[in-house]
């Protein structure tokens, strides 16, 4: 079946001030839902609101980093790519520990199949996540925009405020 996903594409970035687009020490130190510890993985996100959305799900506004960029990430149509559609992996959404998609996305990176994987998000059932193979040699030819300043409107503020003392 064809995807959205198998043309180019642009994925957004949201990085921290000072800390390179291109840089996956964050997967590697942590890990994340697709991924264990020990693999350097760029996450990033099909829309910039659902960036911004699956940074702040890990943060109170006080704990809010104060600079952050977007970055739009362009990823040409021969860079591979492998895509998980929402019913191809049962669990995937399970709470932590993960087990179901970091085997996945494990594997992935482990075998270094492609250089993008593209995932489905839970926070937004109609979007994905893009998740990039740091190391893989094709990642080389994703271009990197131009940054912009990645701001909270004010009313997400006051959301984030209410929220104060609560992590996921």
């Amino acid at each position: 079946m064809a995807s959205r996903f198998d043309a180019g594409f642009t994925a957004y970035r949201i990085v921290r001030g000072g800390v390179p687009v291109f840089d996956g020490s964050g997967a590697f130190r942590w890990g994340g839902r697709w991924t264990s510890p020990g693999r350097y993985v760029i996450h990033a996100a099909e829309s910039y609101a659902l960036a911004l959305l699956e940074n702040m799900v890990h943060f109170n506004l006080a704990e809010m980093p104060p600079h952050l960029s977007a970055v739009p990430l362009r990823i040409p149509a021969d860079v591979p790519r492998e895509v998980l559609g929402a019913h191809d992996l049962a669990g995937w959404d399970a709470p932590a520990p993960y087990s179901a998609s970091r085997q996945h996305g494990d594997r992935w990176y482990d075998e270094r199949r492609t250089a993008v994987l593209v995932v489905p998000s839970v926070l937004s059932p109609f979007e994905c996540n893009v998740l990039i193979h740091q190391e893989h040699p094709d990642a080389r030819s994703i271009e990197v925009g131009d940054s912009v300043p990645a701001t909270l409107d004010e009313r997400l503020r006051a959301l984030l405020g209410r929220t104060k003392g609560r992590r996921s």
